[in-house]
């Protein structure tokens, strides 16, 4: 019981213009925990700092016993990144799934419909594509999603940009919790900074694609000395089945005058191709789907649907599912 006045009384002095309902709603549900036989100091130092700073709703604390019931959930909570993103949405890895679900099926298609009958001898090239894919699709879910931020303060000896973005959230459009607010400022960081990770990814999955395609094709000139004749075309198909079919076919057009009127420039066709290709990627990452996932998550599921569905979550999730769906059949148009 004395920890439960403590904790009373260290949330009411750090949060005194925070509404009394809220305060009681945590000490309540720690209450229970205590009775239970769990103690304050038990929990991580994250959260327990966060509650005492009055800055975790009892729902959240709520959900965090409920996640340590499961041990795969338990195993889960002792990663920082996951633990902030399950605290936020109990439905995140039910989103993730849904998108890997959706890279899949998408991906799929794409590597059937571009390669068709060539799709039996090439099943390296298309399971390596659509592997990269689900790197892709994971990390459109895990940056822009909304977290509950158990961080310690910055130093003050930091500098000035990271300060910034430090305080920014990690969703632009995200809900400010009890005791936390952004500025318009903050949440315009949020984009700026997810875009650059996003970018820095694009660049990584397009370098790994480039380099497993190329170790595919050299291998299999080793044992197929026919397929060197294929090697140039399955190296662009390869990166092609990534972008839309107006971006590769602006790239072919301009490649094939440039061999109309500059014979050399034949032998640099792969490379400006797959260069092009691989800057689409990027820079699609870090604008359109960076802000389109800050969207999905931060503003039709987080303040819409969440709100309008928390009591029915296989129809929540039903929802999610045919929103993401659609947002990436948009992206796929754009």
């Amino acid at each position: 019981m004395a920890v439960l006045v403590e904790l009373a009384a260290s949330a009411v002095e750090v949060a005194e213009d925070m509404a009394i309902t809220t305060i009681r709603t945590v000490v309540v549900y720690v209450y229970k925990h205590i009775q239970a036989g769990r103690t304050f100091g038990s929990l991580p130092k994250d959260l327990a700092g966060t509650i005492e700073a009055g800055k975790v709703p009892g729902p959240i604390v709520h959900r965090y016993f409920e996640f340590e019931k499961s041990p795969v959930y338990s195993w889960l909570l002792n990663f920082g990144g996951f633990k902030e993103r399950l605290l936020a949405d109990d439905l995140f890895f039910t989103k993730v799934g849904i998108e890997c679900g959706v890279a899949i099926f998408t991906q799929c298609a794409a590597e059937l419909e571009k390669r068709r009958e060539r799709i039996t001898k090439e099943l390296d090239f298309a399971f390596a594509g659509v592997v990269l894919a689900l790197v892709a699709d994971f990390m459109l879910v895990w940056l822009p999603a909304p977290t509950v931020s158990l961080r310690p303060p910055i130093p003050l000896s930091a500098g000035a940009i990271s300060i910034f973005f430090y305080n920014c959230p990690n969703n632009a459009f995200q809900v400010a919790l009890v005791g936390t607010s952004y500025s318009l400022l903050h949440r315009i960081g949020a984009i700026v900074r997810n875009g650059a990770k996003l970018f820095a990814v694009g660049t990584g999955i397009s370098l790994v694609s480039v380099g497993v395609t190329s170790t595919l094709i050299n291998a299999r000139k080793v044992f197929d000395n026919s397929f060197a004749v294929e090697a140039e075309d399955v190296a662009v198909l390869s990166m092609s089945v990534w972008q839309p079919k107006v971006s590769v076919g602006v790239t072919s057009t301009l490649i094939n005058a440039r061999k109309v009127f500059d014979k050399s420039f034949a032998v640099e066709a792969e490379d400006v191709a797959v260069l092009s290709m691989s800057v689409r990627h990027e820079v699609d990452m870090s604008v359109s789907g960076n802000l389109r996932y800050q969207i999905v998550a931060g503003v039709i599921e987080q303040r819409i649907l969440e709100p309008l569905l928390h009591h029915h979550k296989i129809i929540l999730s039903a929802t999610c599912f045919a929103v993401r769906t659609g947002n990436t059949l948009l992206g796929s148009l754009m």
